[in-house]
């Protein structure tokens, strides 16, 4: 009797340290990063997004709620200090068992440097006569002068390395879940190949058409797609341009017989106006945060249907 009574108080007990443990405390900088990790730790937990969406990653202030949960995080993806410089000191605070992973420092990431000229089309073209068909071949080693462009998010590939790396990050700390986060792990590649190949399929259309960026935020995109986009309005840092450089836009956009513009929610059209001399020009509205869209695992993709609806309309209109 003793002895029954003995196990039964040792499973009891057991039942209830599980349903007292505590899943871990992830944080990311971003929506599409958070998406990413929320793939990997689907049925586990759920992480916690420091930049709200809509919010500039560029331009920010950190809210006390979010640094708080920043300082007792167990781990923290984030693309890097080359996005979101202002989250380097609530980094540093990290307590002393908590892991930081910045992703575009991976080695395995797809790193391109940033671009601080207004027209780019023969930088595109020599890419093209160097590299033919391989996407990666410039940037796989990560290795550049200069300042790196930190929208590598927008590179599918980037992606599928990235989920690799948080779940490797995510088994280490929390060994009990390795199963679910390594199957996670392997359908976020899958689902993310499908993607790509559905993507590339549906903006085949514009294959022969020049697009101006109205940030310069797709060069990741516009690369591992062949998209041709032959120059951006305002720099990678999303600062308004000088004058100097819309002057030179305006000499450049009519020659080159741009097709489209890439903007972002927050565009101008008055500054799309002056740099196309007053003619009115097609637009796709890509917005490479997903503000409009759901937080979750299925965000990165449904970002990326978005993208494709709106850049195939371009051509039909």
């Amino acid at each position: 009797m003793k002895n029954t009574i003995f196990g039964a108080l040792i499973l009891a007990s057991s039942h209830i340290g599980f349903a007292n443990a505590e899943p871990l405390k992830v944080i990311a900088d971003i929506a599409p990063v958070h998406s990413l990790v929320a793939k990997v730790m689907d049925g586990v937990g759920t992480p916690t997004v420091i930049l709200e969406p809509g919010a500039s990653p560029h331009h920010s202030n950190l809210r006390p709620s979010k640094a708080s949960a920043i300082q007792t995080a167990d781990a923290v993806f984030y693309i890097g200090d080359e996005l979101t410089p202002w989250l380097i000191k609530p980094l540093s605070k990290l307590n002393n068992g908590a892991v930081k992973v910045s992703l575009l420092n991976d080695a395995l990431s797809a790193r391109l440097a940033s671009r601080d000229i207004a027209m780019f089309e023969e930088e595109h073209h020599e890419h093209e006569d160097d590299h033919g068909d391989d996407h990666h071949d410039d940037h796989e080693d990560g290795h550049h002068h200069g300042p790196i462009d930190p929208h590598a998010w927008l590179s599918p590939f980037n992606a599928q390395q990235w989920v690799t790396v948080i779940g490797d990050t995510l088994i280490k700390l929390d060994p009990e879940n390795a199963s679910t986060y390594s199957k996670n792990v392997a359908d976020a590649v899958a689902d993310l190949e499908n993607m790509k190949t559905e993507f590339a399929s549906k903006i085949s259309i514009v294959s022969s058409m020049k697009f101006l960026a109205y940030h310069d935020a797709f060069q990741y995109l516009e690369k591992e797609f062949d998209l041709s986009v032959v120059g951006a309005i305002s720099e990678s840092d999303a600062s308004r341009p000088s004058a100097k450089r819309l002057i030179e836009l305006q000499k450049s956009v009519a020659s080159l017989g741009v097709d489209c513009i890439l903007t972002e929610p927050q565009f101008s059209e008055n500054l799309v106006l002056n740099v196309s001399g007053g003619k009115r020009l097609n637009y796709a509205t890509i917005d490479p945060l997903g503000s409009n869209l759901t937080l979750g695992p299925n965000m990165y993709n449904e970002m990326f249907h978005e993208f494709g609806e709106e850049i195939a309309n371009c051509a039909a209109e």
